[in-house]
């Protein structure tokens, strides 16, 4: 998929995106005339009582950026009765870490302008 050039593109881009997924995930298919971003957003609520939204495209964005296959359960850690010590090495950069100043932006809100260099 290349690189959208403007925000039809990119919208563009979403609507095709969602339409894939709604008929890969679900077996949903859109008619023509439901292809449209209101058409795909009522399917998407239709499914997913979850994700609200006013705005069609907004909803769309957050439906295909939402990727159920990465939510995985987390690793059960190895518990024991021990409590957690630090090695020497952790614990001198823990120290180092504590000492430290606190970071400042040192970004400015001036521009490049290159016709002026």
């Amino acid at each position: 998929m290349a690189l959208p050039r403007s925000i039809e593109d990119s919208n563009k881009q979403m609507r095709t995106a969602a339409i894939d997924r709604l008929r890969a995930e679900h077996g949903v298919t859109l008619s023509k005339k439901k292809r449209g971003a209101e058409g795909i957003a009522e399917a998407i609520r239709s499914l997913e009582s979850g994700i609200q939204s006013d705005d069609a495209m907004m909803l769309i964005r957050a439906w295909v950026a939402l990727k159920p296959s990465a939510v995985v359960p987390a690793r059960a850690l190895a518990t024991s009765d021990r409590p957690y010590a630090m090695s020497a090495a952790m614990r001198l950069a823990a120290q180092r870490a504590a000492f430290q100043p606190p970071l400042i932006s040192m970004s400015s809100k001036v521009l490049y302008a290159p016709e002026y260099v």
